[in-house]
């Protein structure tokens, strides 16, 4: 049995230090999980496409690149829209690894009243940089709540180019 094989079904232990410590190694693990952990994105547990989705955000973040094919894209949008905001916001941390890739992706997560997704992916957003995410940072800055705007200033004022530096308010 493979590393990969035995720390798989750790990812829905019921203490949180072992599933993060799980995902965590997964991700050190390399780019060779990637299909096993996009499997689980799918599954019923929230606390399995959770941690599916924090392991792949670490093989990211790793392994730049890794994450950038559209089977993977696929189906972490898809877990944009999870029920569970913890899913949500960790599937937002794994689209964040892919760079511009991901862009179409989280923008699309906008378009909702999740207060906590919108403050993620503004953060997200920043960290990915590019004159595509200028416009969504922009409205964003307008947003009803001062937290979302907040970041959305910050991340403005990351963004590299596009003189997204001028529209810092």
């Amino acid at each position: 049995m493979s590393s990969l094989e035995q720390l798989l079904p750790l990812l829905d232990h019921p203490d949180v230090e072992t599933r993060r410590s799980t995902a965590q190694a997964i991700g050190d693990l390399g780019p060779g999980g990637i299909s096993a952990l996009v499997e689980r994105l799918t599954f019923p547990s929230a606390t399995l496409r959770t941690t599916s989705a924090k392991a792949l955000a670490a093989i990211g973040r790793r392994y730049p690149g890794s994450l950038a094919a559209p089977e993977v894209l696929t189906a972490l949008a898809q877990v944009l829209g999870d029920e569970d905001p913890v899913a949500r916001i960790s599937a937002v941390g794994a689209l964040g690894t892919v760079g511009r890739g991901a862009v179409p992706y989280l923008l699309q997560a906008l378009a909702g009243d999740d207060q906590v997704l919108r403050l993620t992916v503004a953060s997200a957003l920043g960290t990915i940089g590019g004159q595509e995410v200028i416009p969504a940072l922009l409205e964003l800055q307008k947003d009803a709540d001062p937290s979302v705007a907040g970041i959305a200033r910050g991340a403005l004022a990351m963004v590299k180019g596009g003189g997204a530096y001028h529209h810092v308010a």
